[in-house]
């Protein structure tokens, strides 16, 4: 097995146990191909620091890889190269995201990464999405709630709690 392939197994073992938790980071992707993992399939990851987020960051295109082939040595440079530039603070999340889905087609794409807390209540796209979902799902939502509302203080654990298994 490729010694990249090998760090990035173990950095994924390492992040499955994660909950979402305020102010820690997390991505939202999911597989771009047909087989091996059935195309679409794709979850949350979460992060206990921005160091953590990073470190699997650099190892993305090993996400869904089939062979050791799948991550060359000019695309895991590649990708890296995205992630420095948003580590270096070059770049902001939304045009690195961007990047690397663009580097990634056919194989990985990314819909969100942020701060959990920008799911509670930003204006991008799958943030209000993913709220109009757990809204739907509320049996006791208040009528008055628009779809797209932020999620109140208290509900932010159920929203946690929510989010930690949605797939």
């Amino acid at each position: 097995m490729n010694k990249r392939i090998a760090v990035f197994e173990e950095l994924i073992h390492q992040v499955q146990g994660n909950k979402p938790q305020p102010g820690c980071p997390g991505i939202y992707s999911y597989c771009d191909v047909n087989v091996p993992c059935g195309g679409g399939q794709g979850g949350f990851f979460w992060f206990k620091d921005d160091a953590e987020f990073f470190e699997l960051a650099k190892y993305f295109c090993f996400m869904y890889a089939d062979s050791d082939e799948d991550c060359d040595d000019e695309l895991f440079r590649r990708n890296n190269e995205i992630i420095t530039s948003l580590q270096s603070k070059k770049v902001d999340l939304e045009t690195a995201r961007l990047k690397l889905n663009e580097l990634l087609k056919g194989r990985v794409q990314t819909s969100w990464w942020g701060p959990f807390d920008n799911l509670l209540d930003g204006q991008g796209k799958f943030a209000r999405e993913t709220r109009t979902l757990f809204w739907a799902e509320q049996p006791d939502a208040d009528e008055e709630n628009e779809i797209e509302d932020p999620i109140p203080e208290k509900l932010v654990g159920q929203f946690r709690d929510w989010i930690a298994e949605y797939v």
